[in-house]
């Protein structure tokens, strides 16, 4: 019995030993357990962060984008503008025609407004569809038209024909329309990679 008792005594004061040991090794260990939660709440701080941030250059990225297509489509606006004003003072009548321009005040008054009326109108089209006919040749095969499409993704200046015979023969839909792009190095470099 004695032997056993001495047996169950060595036991509990191994049991005792080992348990003081365990807590001291959770003592020593419990800083790095706040160390890594610590760390483990910066991480999380700083994935926010970055998930913040990336949303950030996206907004600003799409910001560009769209600044980017506005200066494009009012470059193409103060082009168009400025060739129609071009034409404009080249079809104004010299100063010695004075005499027959002032027999003919009246019906210049009225086309005057009849021309003013065509550019609203010519207006009100290009700020609805983005649009902009630069100019129409009128040829003995048919007519040009000079045009710029501008929108969200960017400007294209292209070409229109139509031909004066097949315009003349076949319903708006059957008519066919060449389509011819012309394209710039510098302005439509992302198009021309597609």
């Amino acid at each position: 019995m004695e032997k056993l008792r001495k047996q169950c005594e060595a036991t509990t004061q191994a049991s005792n030993e080992l348990v003081a040991s365990l807590k001291k090794e959770l003592a020593m260990q419990a800083p790095s357990v706040q160390d890594a939660r610590k760390l483990k709440k910066q991480i999380q701080a700083q994935d926010a962060e970055a998930v913040q941030l990336r949303k950030n250059v996206a907004d600003l990225s799409s910001a560009l984008t769209a600044a980017q297509n506005e200066i494009k489509s009012l470059q193409a606006k103060l082009a168009a503008a400025r060739s129609s004003s071009v034409a404009a003072e080249s079809s104004r009548t010299p100063a010695r025609d004075a005499r027959a321009a002032a027999s003919s005040k009246t019906n210049s008054a009225n086309t005057s407004e009849v021309v003013q009326h065509a550019q609203m109108k010519e207006e009100l089209y290009s700020d609805l569809t983005g649009l902009i006919v630069r100019g129409v040749k009128r040829g003995e095969d048919g007519d040009t038209y000079d045009c710029i499409q501008t929108g969200r993704n960017g400007t294209l200046h292209f070409k229109l024909f139509v031909d004066a015979e097949d315009a003349k023969t076949s319903t708006f839909e059957q008519t066919d329309f060449l389509y011819q792009p012309l394209l710039d190095a510098n302005r439509d470099r992302d198009m021309m990679e597609l």
